[in-house]
């Protein structure tokens, strides 16, 4: 169940995540908390609900989480991904939060991987 307190300088929204876990968001305007509400429940309710506070996540954590699940690809494949993490990837993007990172932001690391003279095929791979 989710409510929207109106207060004096703000709207205040609350309500539950999919995994039960209370939270609450602060909007200035009444208008604006109902439509997000109204958006967030849909995508609850989608199955596509992603944790807004998840965004805050550092990129090193991440990658680290995402080369975990490349368990079952073959050793010499493995290997590359993790030279590729450890000398392309983590150095440009280690403390970056995840919001921070966008397509831009990527495009601009590629051109400087071939600016440095890095292979445009190996810049893929890093990709």
């Amino acid at each position: 169940m989710a409510s929207i307190q109106k207060r004096v300088r703000n709207s205040r929204t609350t309500y539950r995540d999919p995994t039960g876990h209370g939270r609450r968001k602060v909007f200035d305007r009444k208008v604006d908390a109902a439509r997000w509400l109204a958006e967030n429940e849909a995508t609850r309710n989608r199955g596509a609900w992603v944790d807004p506070a998840a965004g805050n996540d550092r990129f090193g954590g991440w990658g680290e989480r995402w080369y975990a699940t490349t368990a079952a690809l073959r050793p010499t494949t493995r290997h590359d991904y993790r030279v590729l993490l450890d000398n392309q990837v983590l150095p440009a993007f280690a403390g970056a939060r995840l919001t921070d990172i966008d397509a831009l932001a990527v495009r601009e690391w590629l051109a400087g991987l071939v600016g440095g003279g890095l292979s445009a095929k190996r810049a893929r791979k890093a990709h």
